[in-house]
Parts: C-alpha cells; sequence; structure tokens
C-alpha cells in the first residue's frame, strides 16, 4: 500500500495510506473539517485557527504509534488474549479509522454548537430511556440516539446489538457522564453511512469501531479479545490520558503560543501496553490497560499540561465570552432558518453532508462549516435577532470583562461579609441554600428591569400562589430589582448593559489519576498498581467543590475604574443586606 505525505507543524510528516486519503481523507464530507474551527481560542491567540481536519489526521499519526507500540508491548500474551496475526490485522484498521474519523460529525464550531444536536426529540424506539429505572414507560428521547441505534442495528448481529444497546444506555442514562457526547455520536452515524464500503473491505469490527469513538467499553467479558478492544476504547477515548487529548494539548498549545509543560510523546506511546491484572480478585477482569513505569513523570505531565490549558486559555473571560457569542449567534440563525416542509432547525445530520438540505428560504446547505453559519448570521434582519451577530462580527463592539481572571473574582468577594456573598451569588450566580435561587439572565439591562418589574406585578395580583410562595417570589424579585437598580445607577450617562456570565470553578484534573483507570506496570517484578498508590501528589479523599465564578462584561470607557466600581459594589452590597435581612 502506497502513502501520502502531509506535512503537519505538530508532529512533522503525516504518512497516510493512499486509499484511505482517495476514500476518506479526500472526500467532502471529511474535508469539510478545514472550515471547522478546533477552538474558539483565536478570540485571544489569533494564531489559533488551526482546524478539525489538521486534529483528525494528528490522532490518526499518534494512533498508529500507539498501536503498533501496543502490539509490540503485548507480544507476550497474544496466545492468552487469543489474538491471531489477521485478528491484529482487523484491530490495527478498525482503530486507525476510527482515530482517523473520530470527529467527522463535528457541527460547526466545534464544541459551541454540537448542543443542537440534541434539540429534536421522539419516541423511545429503543426503551433507552427504561435502561435506569426497568419500567415501561416511554418518556421522549433525543433522536440523535434513536438515529446512532438505527444504523448500529443494521450493522450488528441481534445479539451484538443488544449488548451495544445496553451499554449505551448506561452510558447516556444511567452514569450521565462525559462520554459519548453528541459530536462523537454524529461522527459514528456519518462514518457508518458515508463510508460503510471502507469499513467493510478492511474487515472493521463496527461494532469495536463505534465503542472506540463513544467511548463506550465492553462490560461484559465474553471473549479474551475483549480485554485489548476496551485498551484500544480507552486509548482515542478515556477521561485522563489518550491519543485524542493529546493531540489537541499539543497542538493548541503551539498554535497559541502557550509556553505549556514539554510531553515526552514519543516515550509515552512506546509504554502503553496490556497488563496482566495483580491486584484484583479472581472475579474481575483479568487483563486491563496500562502504561510501562518509564511513563509515569509523561502521566503527569500530560495532566498538568491540561490544566495549563483550560486554567489559562479555556477558561480565559475572553475565551468565554467568544464562545458565549457563538452560542447566541447560532441560536439567532437556528431560529430564523428553518428546513423547508419541515420547521425543523437545520443543525442536523443532512446539513453535515453531501445531501444537504433546502430552507424555507430556498437556500441549500450542505457540508455546513463555520463559514455558511458566518454568512447565515449576515443573512439576519437589524432587530434583536441581530443583537449579538454585531458584537461578534466588530471586535470594537464587544463587551470587555471588568475583572480578568478567577483569582481577581476572589479578591472582590473577599470585599464582601459572608451574608453579603450569599446575597450576591444568590442573586448573579443563582446559587444558594434557599429554593429561591434567582436566575438574572445573562443580559442586565432595562429590558430585564422592565421584565422584573412586569414580573413583580403579575406576581403580587396573582391569587393561585401560596401566600408564603408570594412572599418567597416577590422578595427574590425585589433583591433583583435592588441590584438591577444599582448597577444602572452607577452606569448612569453611559450605556447600562452587563453580560452576566457564569462558569465552573476550575478544578485540576490531577485528581482524576485516583479513579483507579490508570496503571503502571513494574516488569522488573511482574506487578501493576494504581498511579495514585505510587505518586502521593494526589488526593483522593473529598469531594469536589463545584463553585461558580461570575464574570461581567460591559462596554468600557476610559473613564471606568475597577477600583471604584469595586467600592460602589461593596456599598450597595452592604446596603442589600440591612434591607433584606
Amino acid at each position: 500500500m502506497g502513502y501520502k505525505l502531509i506535512k503537519d507543524p505538530v508532529h512533522g510528516y503525516i504518512k497516510v495510506p493512499t486509499d484511505y486519503m482517495k476514500r476518506i481523507v479526500d472526500t467532502c464530507e471529511f474535508q469539510r473539517l478545514r472550515n471547522i474551527r478546533q477552538t474558539s481560542y483565536d478570540s485571544l491567540y489569533p494564531g489559533a485557527s488551526h482546524n478539525r481536519f489538521i486534529h483528525s489526521l494528528g490522532v490518526f499519526y499518534l494512533g498508529r504509534k500507539a498501536f503498533q507500540a501496543l502490539k509490540r508491548n503485548t507480544g507476550d500474551l497474544t496466545k492468552e488474549l487469543s489474538i491471531t496475526d489477521a485478528g491484529w490485522t482487523v484491530l490495527s484498521n478498525t482503530f486507525e479509522l476510527a482515530c482517523l474519523l473520530h470527529d467527522v460529525g463535528h457541527m460547526p464550531f466545534s464544541h459551541d454548537g454540537e448542543d443542537y444536536l440534541l434539540i429534536p426529540e421522539e419516541e423511545d424506539d429503543f426503551l433507552i430511556m427504561t435502561a435506569e429505572t426497568g419500567g415501561t414507560n416511554r418518556p421522549p428521547v433525543k433522536k440523535l440516539y434513536n438515529d446512532l441505534l438505527r444504523v448500529m442495528k443494521k450493522t450488528l448481529s441481534e445479539e451484538k446489538f443488544e449488548t451495544f444497546r445496553i451499554d449505551f444506555a448506561n452510558k447516556i442514562v444511567v452514569n450521565r457522564n462525559s462520554t459519548a457526547k453528541p459530536h462523537e455520536i454524529m461522527s459514528v452515524i456519518i462514518a457508518l453511512e458515508t463510508y460503510m464500503e471502507v469499513l467493510n473491505e478492511y474487515k472493521v469490527d463496527v461494532d469495536l469501531f463505534a465503542r472506540t469513538i463513544l467511548g463506550i467499553q465492553y462490560k461484559t467479558i465474553s471473549r479474551t479479545k475483549e480485554y485489548i478492544n476496551n485498551a484500544l476504547i480507552q486509548l482515542l477515548n478515556s477521561s485522563i490520558i489518550d491519543v485524542d487529548r493529546l493531540d489537541y494539548i499539543i497542538r493548541d498549545s503551539q498554535m497559541s503560543g502557550l509556553d505549556n509543560v514539554v510531553i515526552d510523546v514519543e516515550r509515552l506511546l512506546e509504554s502503553v501496553t496490556i497488563i496482566p491484572n495483580t491486584t484484583v480478585s479472581r472475579d474481575s477482569n483479568r487483563f486491563q490497560f496500562g502504561f510501562k513505569k518509564n511513563a509515569l513523570s509523561i502521566i503527569e505531565n500530560v495532566v498538568l499540561a491540561y490544566d495549563a490549558e483550560r486554567k489559562w486559555i479555556q477558561s480565559h473571560p475572553v475565551v468565554i465570552y467568544d464562545s458565549f457569542l457563538v452560542k447566541q449567534c447560532l441560536s439567532a440563525v437556528d431560529k430564523h432558518f428553518k428546513i423547508r416542509n419541515s420547521g425543523q432547525g437545520i443543525f442536523q445530520k443532512d446539513a453535515l453532508t453531501a445531501k444537504g438540505i433546502t430552507t424555507e428560504d430556498g437556500l441549500k446547505l450542505r457540508l455546513l462549516n463555520d463559514s455558511d453559519c458566518i454568512f447565515l448570521m449576515k443573512q439576519l434582519d437589524e432587530n434583536e435577532d441581530n443583537y449579538f451577530v454585531k458584537e461578534y462580527l466588530s471586535r470594537n463592539l464587544r463587551k470587555q470583562p471588568i475583572w480578568k481572571s478567577e483569582a481577581e473574582y476572589s479578591l472582590l468577594l473577599d470585599q464582601f461579609t459572608s451574608d453579603q456573598k450569599a446575597l450576591f451569588l444568590n442573586i448573579f450566580c443563582g446559587i444558594g441554600e434557599k429554593k429561591d435561587a434567582a436566575n438574572i439572565g445573562n443580559l442586565l439591562d432595562d429590558k430585564c428591569i422592565n421584565y422584573f418589574e412586569n414580573e413583580l406585578s403579575t406576581i403580587e395580583n396573582d391569587k393561585e400562589f401560596s401566600e408564603e410562595t408570594r412572599i418567597n417570589k416577590i422578595n427574590t424579585i425585589n433583591k433583583q430589582l435592588f441590584w438591577l437598580r444599582k448597577l444602572k445607577h452607577y452606569f448612569h450617562g453611559n450605556k447600562f448593559e452587563i453580560c452576566n456570565l457564569k462558569v465552573s470553578e476550575f478544578q485540576s484534573k490531577i485528581n482524576d489519576l485516583s479513579n483507579g483507570e490508570t496503571v503502571s506496570w513494574f516488569d522488573s517484578l511482574k506487578k501493576s498498581r494504581r498511579i495514585d498508590k505510587l505518586q502521593v501528589v494526589y488526593e483522593t479523599n473529598g469531594e469536589k467543590m463545584e463553585n461558580q465564578v461570575l464574570y461581567w462584561y460591559i462596554h468600557k470607557t476610559e473613564q471606568f475604574s475597577i477600583t471604584h466600581f469595586v467600592e460602589y459594589l461593596k456599598k450597595a452590597a452592604e446596603e442589600c443586606e440591612d434591607k433584606y435581612r
């Protein structure tokens, strides 16, 4: 088989088999990824304009290296794992193509757009939601879930499909964890519907292919080979270290210019292996995925590098605001453009493929990407639908954060007493012990004041509420109006318009190394050990606090002083405490 060399600024030359190039990479569905941005970091770092296309090739490159190392390092276990040469070839083809196609179903603007895939709902055809209750009721289910199971049912035997259905339902409904994200599900659907001929020709294990992209491990091990299947799933989609995450940590850091922790990728990938499970009972899994002992320091570096990206780039208020603007713009597009004769939104599978869709306006949309969505944003009328679009397209119209880090926000809160802080957070973050925690909204302006004034009038005259409920609601709205009027007064003479965004407080991923998934193998002793039992830097006790960080964005003027503003907030907090104690 011949190869084509692709020059990558991160990994050097990537060798892609010529057949993969012609039948997958060069197709319009895969080429669409050239116009899907990898991150929203370019709002802060203009050089970070890389896309899902080169990322997918990077994951393919790392995946091939990792698989070859895994095969070499498990040579002694080949007989015990019951894998023939032909079996290794099937595993290799399956894993490589899963790496290559793992992002082919990404929506425009990547993660900022993928939640639209979860909007359409329909009847639960495959009893997904009953996996949690075991009942017979059929509440509505995401159409995306049904679509996945329909395509899987066409390709799997009845027995394999039933096992997949149960494992998928447990992942989505029962565990509710971070795997099987909307874009991953769509990637499996598009890959199976578009490239099935190629997958069949290379004898790809479709069940394993889908599970590898979705991160759904085999829960019941019926064949020894499934131990290595689970290792491959972890190698592409795990909670801590996988080739997908490795590529985007390194690529995002390099393209943005962040001076991040150096990761010795070669040494790390050379250490991946399957090891006998020496730390558990006979009833547990006999084999598990792990790393040789020489990768211990690199594993920690991967987590530290990931932390640095999350803390200093993903959590930067400029990046957070850009993501907010994109979501609001996409919401405006979704509201305006509908598919002809259906009334459905345009963000769905057919719009991402060559098949395409036709809007009520007569627009033909196919292979939908970022540029298409920007074009659609520009078609919106000059009304409230276009409000955030103007900000997104014109940098000089964008609001700026008043405080620029979690640390600065923490110092601001330290100006308040504990009671004042509780009142403030209850109003603007909607958190607190009381059931009347407020939801003040994302945009604080005169319209917001008018809305709450109308709400107050309605509730005061509503006889359906109990007296206690009515009083609590009135009290909450009065506190909201108190703060809104205080803010309006402060910006008197300037435009009163504050964007109120809250995000989760940063939590290091270093503690996730204590979940038992990451295991190190000591060949000299023929023993394995969980990494958190080897190095004491990981906290295994205590619960993570899911606190909120608030960011306020305004149109700053030269006269604006954050010191003066904080003093004003402090006095307002004191007044609020006296009034509503």
